[in-house]
């Protein structure tokens, strides 16, 4: 454990955050794709939250509004460096190309800012990187249906793609991807290809990590009720915004609850625990 934890201090965080959300419609023409909210939250708060939660204190994030993205993360981290880079460009490639550039002095982790992960994933992700002592660790999650998704191809050389037809596989889970410099260096020399850069590390160079736990990749509206059911039923404990008007008079039954910024909880009601939340908008609760 002494090893990990002496690790971290050398690790540096890259978010990929410069999606336009065209399947997010209606709400992304009038908020950009990161700083859409889930459970009050906006989604960049949850992956930064989970490389922050592994010690680390440098984290890059890549978006199209740098400006508005920075100022909306900075509410929730301090004593972290948390810097906000404008992308170059319209496609994965081109912010993966940015990496090394940025934050290619280490061992960087990289992961997606819309794909919602528990805390574990990103630990056994670590775990199993530092365990390895390769230069580049992939986070990879069995599918029965990989439309859509990137996938992770494991045969005599490592390859990422993404997914247009329904198949069975392995898929490229919240993008998380734990490299060393040379790695970084090579994504680069390839214009951010990342199939290309792998292909220069066959020979058992590349360790692959299974996760088969849950995530939710947020690219259709829907997909927001998914992730709220899974961080519900991981939450321990009532979460009551400082924002929100609760009433000395209602009651909280039941098991956690989450009750957001501009909620209101009137006088006499009655909230059960589980899957409860008055999320993000001014909500009147009554006796039920």
């Amino acid at each position: 454990m002494n090893s990990i934890l002496n690790y971290r201090e050398v690790l540096g965080g890259v978010i990929l955050g410069g999606g336009r959300g065209t399947n997010m419609e209606p709400l992304t023409p009038y908020l950009d794709k990161p700083l859409i909210k889930l459970l009050g939250k906006p989604l960049i708060y949850y992956p930064t939250s989970n490389l922050v939660h592994l010690g680390l204190r440098t984290i890059y994030i890549i978006s199209r509004d740098p400006t508005k993205v920075g100022n909306e993360v900075g509410r929730y981290f301090n004593n972290v460096s948390i810097e906000n880079v404008g992308q170059k460009g319209d496609d994965i490639d081109s912010a993966l190309k940015m990496i090394n550039e940025i934050a290619g002095r280490g061992t960087t982790i990289i992961s997606f800012g819309d794909v919602i992960l528990p805390q574990e994933a990103y630990e056994l992700a670590l775990n199993s990187h530092v365990s390895s002592g390769k230069s580049v660790t992939i986070l990879m999650t069995p599918l029965s249906d990989l439309q859509g998704y990137f996938e992770v191809q494991v045969d005599d050389v490592v390859a990422i793609n993404k997914v247009s037809e329904h198949k069975s596989g392995y898929a490229w889970t919240g993008g998380i991807l734990i490299a060393e410099k040379e790695f970084l260096t090579s994504l680069q020399d390839f214009n951010g290809n990342i199939s290309n850069a792998l292909r220069q590390f066959r020979g058992g160079n590349i360790n692959v990590a299974l996760w088969s736990g849950w995530f939710v990749d947020v690219s259709y509206p829907w997909d927001l009720l998914s992730a709220i059911k899974y961080l519900m039923n991981d939450l321990r404990e009532a979460r009551i915004s400082k924002d929100s008007d609760v009433s000395p008079r209602a009651v909280i039954e039941g098991g956690p609850v989450m009750v957001d910024e501009g909620a209101r909880i009137d006088h006499g009601a009655i909230v059960r625990g589980g899957l409860c939340t008055l999320a993000g908008m001014r909500t009147s609760v009554t006796t039920h």
